[in-house]
């Protein structure tokens, strides 16, 4: 019988134990999420995989952030993604990873740049068909609309982000976004957790 509620009571600190450090992962995802959204791109690059700046050095990683949010062609707005899914906890080489399944809703409207020729209604709306083509085949059809009246795209972009701590205290994210980054974070991240 001892052995029976040593067993349950394990199993329930367990449980609570994990569900803790799911929510401690979600909470720090949101806190660089919102950093990122604010554009306190240094703060935020403190929540970021350090393994990356082994390949990409954070003044550079800071300038080519920086440089998205500031694109005179481009507005842009984001929200909180939404976390649609946590997996469980997995040890690799003695650190502690999870991943992420979020929705990222992005609001972006692209402006002619000032230097060229004015387009017409009918190469604007080429140019709008073109766009939205391109978005349909990345993101999926029912994840992109257009607003006609004010000339954004909202597109709810589906990633995969891969959290590791040393403490499971801390938490460092690297977003798996495109098949680029994917090779990128192949190089410090074990396939196993890049892998759809």
């Amino acid at each position: 019988m001892k052995k029976l509620l040593f067993l349950i009571s394990f199993l329930v600190f367990t449980t609570a134990n994990s569900q803790t450090v799911e929510n401690v992962v979600q909470q720090q995802f949101l806190e660089y999420s919102q950093l990122v959204i604010d554009q306190k791109i240094d703060e935020a690059l403190n929540y970021t995989n350090e393994d990356l700046f082994d390949i990409i050095p954070r003044e550079q990683m800071k300038s080519l952030m920086e440089s998205v949010f500031n694109m005179s062609s481009i507005e842009f707005k984001a929200g909180l993604p939404l976390i649609t899914k946590v997996e469980p906890l997995k040890i690799i080489d003695g650190s502690h990873y999870i991943r992420l399944h979020t929705i990222s809703a992005i609001e972006m409207k692209f402006k002619q740049d000032p230097g060229e020729p004015k387009r017409s209604t009918e190469e604007e709306q080429n140019y709008v068909e073109m766009l939205s083509a391109t978005f349909h085949s990345k993101y999926g059809k029912n994840n992109v609309n257009y607003n006609e009246t004010t000339g954004f795209f909202k597109i709810n972009v589906p990633k995969m982000v891969v959290a590791k701590s040393a403490d499971l205290k801390v938490w460092k994210f690297a977003l798996v976004d495109n098949p680029q980054i994917k090779t990128l974070l192949e190089k410090f991240i074990p396939k196993e957790l890049l892998q759809e």
